[in-house]
């Protein structure tokens, strides 16, 4: 599979202390805990990766992902259970034959995990837009440097700096630039194609600044190669929505409960 990577250049905002409570919190996966040098190319997300784009020479899901996506043609919440599940395997100690199968095992989780990361960024982008931090292409004037300031405040024990939380509000700048790939294939927004594009390369060839003007000719590119009948047939613009509705309801349960305390 290949990538192409470009999405809506995100600069710098700044925040109100109301307006952010709307930030998302989400659910931890164990895969992140257990194997991050499979997921160290996501830190990477400035990396110029538009010469992988124009290198994409097929759309081609793993086996077993092929299989889960056709699964939830019926059920989408397999999706996410399937999310939930996964856990890094390690050697069993049946052997280094054994030891080969386990790591294909790790690599179809890590294809299944980078479809997942494209969707928490976007998630956590679309709700710091709504809290005003964002305009949805850019940052507010002076507004990240505030949502930086609250992170700290509310979050000590994980962003023990301000560098700290300004690095992770690069997922902010990675789901605005996948807000922006799920339009580039037709004339509105299509979040099944967030499933679709090629999970081969690293997100950095699909976020990094220096791709933008690649992404239409990647985009017609990736048609060419079959990935418009791929959203069809396993029916990922449905999936699409139900991944971004579920992770935005379990995003927003904290905010309701408090403010219906207050009611």
């Amino acid at each position: 599979m290949c990538y192409s990577e470009q999405a809506a250049p995100c600069q710098q905002p700044s925040c109100t202390p109301n307006a952010i409570a709307g930030l998302p919190v989400l659910s931890t996966v164990p895969l992140y805990q257990h194997d991050t040098n499979v997921f160290q190319d996501w830190v990477d997300h400035d990396s110029c990766g538009s010469s992988r784009l124009s290198a994409c020479a097929e759309i081609k899901l793993t086996p077993s992902t092929q299989r889960l996506l056709e699964n939830c043609k019926t059920n989408p919440a397999r999706f996410l259970g399937a999310i939930k599940e996964a856990k890094v395997v390690f050697p069993n100690g049946q052997g280094w034959e054994a030891a080969l199968a386990t790591k294909k095992e790790n690599t179809d989780i890590r294809d299944l995990m980078r479809i997942y990361h494209r969707f928490e960024c976007y998630n956590i982008y679309s709700h710091v837009v709504e809290a005003g931090f964002h305009t949805g292409t850019h940052w507010v004037r002076e507004r990240r440097s505030d949502l930086i300031k609250k992170l700290c405040q509310e979050f000590p024990n994980r962003f023990q700096n301000q560098k700290a939380a300004n690095k992770c509000l690069n997922w902010v700048d990675q789901g605005c630039k996948y807000h922006e790939w799920s339009k580039t294939f037709g004339e509105t927004e299509d979040l099944g194609y967030l499933i679709a594009l090629p999970s081969d390369l690293p997100h950095s060839a699909y976020t990094s600044r220096c791709t933008r003007e690649q992404m239409n000719a990647a985009a017609i590119k990736f048609k060419e190669l079959g990935i418009s009948k791929l959203v069809v047939d396993l029916e990922l613009t449905r999936l699409g929505n139900h991944i971004a509705s579920a992770l935005r309801d379990m995003t927003a349960k904290k905010r309701r409960h408090i403010s219906g305390k207050h009611r």
